[in-house]
């Protein structure tokens, strides 16, 4: 490539600077980014109505999950989530009062939680709380032990709690219980 000297008044020679390219206007940037949105706009609608579970979400869940959240956003956090979850949350919020930060809880399982009671009637729990993961969500610091663990995790010998739901759970204490506690959360010993 050969290179254009120019020699200045002293008789240096200087490079020559090449000429700045010429940028594409504003309204061509303008026009091809609406057309590449146009496109991506009607491929998008074009996937959401033709798939059943997309149409469901957008014209169903959406909505009415906000309108769930306007109506609830002035109410107390404790209370959202009693909207959201139901009588799971209750219990579980029982667990966290009643229950010190280092405590060891037997958790009922699912088909505790949708068991029916030996008395009195059933309270109207809905099994959104029933894995190890959302109890441990509310209950941090306390460990969480399921009746599948026991005997497999190092905490399942230090158990000093016992989660009882619908009257399920009560051969897990040390001591004779009345039969119709039906939801509550006991001590081992």
């Amino acid at each position: 490539m050969a290179r254009n000297n120019h020699k200045n008044a002293k008789g240096n020679t200087t490079a020559q600077k090449p000429a700045p390219q010429k940028s594409p206007s504003f309204l061509i940037w303008f026009v091809l980014n609406a057309a590449a949105l146009f496109v991506a706009s009607l491929l998008f609608k074009g996937y959401v109505y033709s798939n059943d579970s997309t149409t469901w979400e957008w014209q169903m869940f959406l909505p009415n999950n906000w309108e769930t959240v306007k109506r609830d956003r002035p109410l107390p956090y404790n209370d959202r989530l009693y909207n959201r979850i139901g009588m799971d949350y209750n219990y579980i919020l029982m667990l966290h009062d009643y229950t010190p930060d280092s405590a060891v809880i037997l958790y009922p399982s699912k088909s505790d939680f949708l068991a029916e009671p030996e008395y009195g009637q059933k309270i109207p729990f809905e099994g959104k709380l029933v894995d190890k993961l959302s109890a441990i969500r509310f209950l941090y610091p306390r460990k969480i032990v399921m009746r599948e663990e026991l005997g497999r995790t190092p905490y399942s010998d230090k158990i000093t709690h016992v989660g009882i739901v619908n009257g399920k759970n009560k051969e897990f204490v040390n001591f004779p219980l009345d039969s119709t506690i039906m939801n509550s959360v006991v001590p081992v010993r």
